[in-house]
């Protein structure tokens, strides 16, 4: 996973009831939209693009992790987050290039992988799980 800044997000205004965004790459607006007002983190690996979004909201917040393919189409989508409950990621730890620990604050920790491929509906290409005390 190589850390980088290629992408922004515009909010929608089409989209009033829910909150998504238009993504950017190097200042030319693509044909992509995302769940999200803030882009946290954004990575790039071999056959694709982890960007990590939230909803931008200090009562509710929701964390978006989406998968994109070099053609910015996307592959896979998870999101954690609960009613009247904040999902704020606070940090993230790469453990190996297609997992990481995900730091939520207050000993909330969550594991992310990716996988190589997918079955549709049963294998999604992310996995976003809370983790055991034995994992952090």
């Amino acid at each position: 996973m190589e850390p980088i800044n290629d992408f922004i997000l515009e909010p929608l205004a089409e989209h009033l009831d829910q909150i998504h965004s238009w993504l950017w790459m190097n200042g030319k607006r693509t044909s992509t939209w995302l769940k999200g007002l803030s882009l946290l983190h954004q990575f790039r690996f071999a056959d694709g693009y982890l960007l990590i979004s939230d909803f931008d909201c200090p009562f509710e917040e929701v964390t978006v992790f989406t998968l994109l393919d070099l053609r910015l189409r996307k592959v896979c989508s998870r999101s954690i987050g609960a009613m009247y409950s904040s999902f704020l990621l606070s940090g993230i730890e790469w453990r190996s290039p297609c997992h990481a620990l995900l730091d939520f604050g207050g000993g909330d920790y969550w594991e992310l992988n990716i996988r190589r491929f997918h079955v549709p509906l049963l294998w999604p290409r992310l996995q976003v799980r809370p983790c055991g005390d034995q994992t952090v």
